[in-house]
């Protein structure tokens, strides 16, 4: 199966986005293809990266929308699944090799890898120990020798399909029309997405092994009033759905 890789960025992640391609380049399956769509700012490649594999740079005016970002980088992609990732997410290096295995076994479901997000918390990067990146993925704790899942993920799975590290095949993507670019501002854009897989009778997984650590940075502005309004767009929930959790 061919794979692209679709990063969103934003400005001021520079960094960020370095450490994330440096990653991307020891993956144990390379993907045929990576595009970065920056909202708000023309990038060109990192200074000192030489990337292995076909790299595209793209911006636009700021919009803040990083859903019409993912659609970009879809459009540009003809290849079978669509790993998308945020600038600051480091991905572990057999990831794409477990997505892509995930979705030979599994290909009626969008996967979404475990990704470190509790920035109250903070601990040096398991590949760059001169960075700091989030604890833990509140999702799945590792406790007493076992791992214990969020209870409300049974109930709702959309509401923790997360797309800053995700793999989603080709077939669904366009099945749902891609993401909603009406989302504007922080969050809802990846539930309203992974709700209406749902609807149209797909499955969602979540990957304990396609795992990835989250980069510590300055937080962007809160926006409440908008985050309440993009949570109105994504409307009712599909209650009770099956969700799988995949080594």
């Amino acid at each position: 199966m061919s794979l692209s890789v679709i990063i969103s960025f934003s400005p001021g992640r520079q960094a960020n986005l370095l450490s994330c391609l440096k990653l991307l380049a020891q993956q144990s399956l390379p993907p045929d293809a990576v595009w970065v769509e920056s909202d708000g700012e023309e990038i060109a490649l990192p200074e000192g990266f030489e990337a292995p594999w076909p790299l595209l740079c793209s911006g636009r005016p700021r919009d803040y929308a990083v859903a019409r970002s993912r659609n970009l980088g879809a459009s540009r992609s003809q290849h079978d699944l669509l790993v998308f990732l945020d600038c600051d997410v480091l991905l572990q290096p057999e990831s794409l090799a477990i997505y892509t295995q995930l979705a030979q076994a599994h290909p009626q479901h969008a996967f979404y890898g475990s990704v470190t997000h509790q920035v109250e918390a903070l601990r040096p990067s398991q590949f760059f120990p001169e960075q700091q990146v989030c604890a833990e993925d509140l999702r799945f704790l590792w406790r007493e020798g076992q791992w214990q899942i969020l209870p409300t993920l049974w109930q709702y799975p959309q509401l923790f399909a997360w797309t800053g590290n995700c793999c989603i095949p080709r077939p669904l993507f366009d099945a749902v029309g891609g993401f909603d670019a009406g989302f504007v501002g922080p969050g809802w854009e990846d539930v309203d997405f992974a709700n209406r897989l749902l609807k149209a009778g797909f499955g969602l997984a979540f990957s304990l092994d396609a795992w990835a650590e989250h980069q510590d940075h300055p937080k962007g502005p809160a926006a409440p009033l908008q985050k309440a309004r993009n949570r109105e767009r994504v409307g009712p929930l599909v209650e009770g759905a099956q969700a799988l959790v995949l080594p």
